[in-house]
């Protein structure tokens, strides 16, 4: 054997090494705490309504959440779901995509209601945007994110849609309800 192949052997197991360890010590119950946190405290830096609740698991390519919750800023929440394990792919990342592999959503509760004195949905509300843009055309405007599912299963949902302006009332409870090849583009 070369020199140069040991090296690149030992290299190689030395990376694996640091990975291991640092699964195992993200997923002692301690750690799991503070990135919890960590996680809370940047949604709330970036003003969004997010909140998890507690991690589960982190795996190199998964994540296992109980407890993932979109609020209004009143407190309501709007969307929760009681356990939420999907797998990702961090190079999607780095191209302004949120790819998931397989995902799975249950006891989910979505709770989406207009304000009166508004007319706006609460989901709307719940995510101020900034600054006020110049109207774009909608063919030209290119999407920043891009969220996809190539597979979902979504398991004991509630979902309740209520806008007294318009009359509109619809409640539903499913089952059950399975994804593939979802795409959600964001635009700016």
């Amino acid at each position: 054997m070369s020199k140069f192949f040991r090296i690149g052997l030992k290299t190689l197991a030395a990376i694996a090494g640091i990975l291991i360890l640092l699964l195992l010590f993200i997923n002692l119950p301690f750690s799991k705490k503070f990135v919890t946190r960590q996680v809370n405290g940047l949604f709330t830096k970036l003003e969004l309504p997010l909140h998890i609740h507690t991690l589960k698991a982190v795996g190199i390519r998964s994540v296992k959440v109980e407890g993932f919750s979109i609020t209004h800023p009143r407190g309501d929440t709007i969307i929760y779901a009681g356990k939420v394990k999907s797998k990702y792919h961090l190079l999607a990342l780095t191209r302004s995509k949120v790819k998931l592999s397989d995902t799975h959503i249950s006891q989910a509760s979505v709770k989406i209601r207009s304000n009166e004195e508004t007319g706006k949905l609460n989901i709307t509300e719940a995510f101020p945007g900034g600054k006020k843009k110049k109207p774009v055309d909608p063919e030209k405007q290119k999407s920043n994110w891009e969220i996809s599912i190539q597979k979902g299963d979504l398991s004991d949902i509630h979902f309740l849609l209520e806008d007294p302006v318009s009359g509109l009332h619809i409640l539903q409870d499913v089952d059950r309800l399975q994804l593939k090849k979802f795409l959600l583009p964001l635009q700016n």
